[in-house]
């Protein structure tokens, strides 16, 4: 598979630069892998605080519940007739 690539110039602080040739020489990884997997980590994470704030206002909205509730016993049910 063809992996698209861009060159694109930012401004970091001298704190992070230097953070960043510090875990190159000591992972042995080149600085653009090291931003490309915190990057991947940063939206990962992010990803998963947007699905938690997601489901904590599910769990407030008390038709959700109601409908939760009833999808459990029905699950229960099944693993139930089945003898699990």
């Amino acid at each position: 598979m063809y992996k698209m690539q861009i060159a694109f110039t930012t401004t970091l602080p001298d704190a992070i630069l230097e953070q960043i040739s510090e875990f190159s020489v000591i992972s042995g990884k080149k600085k653009n892998q090291i931003i490309e997997e915190s990057l991947i980590g940063y939206f990962e994470n992010e990803k998963k605080k947007r699905m938690t704030a997601s489901f904590l206002k599910a769990s407030k909205d008390s038709e959700t519940m109601n409908l939760t509730e009833e999808g459990m016993e029905d699950y229960n049910r099944q693993l139930i007739d089945l003898g699990i």
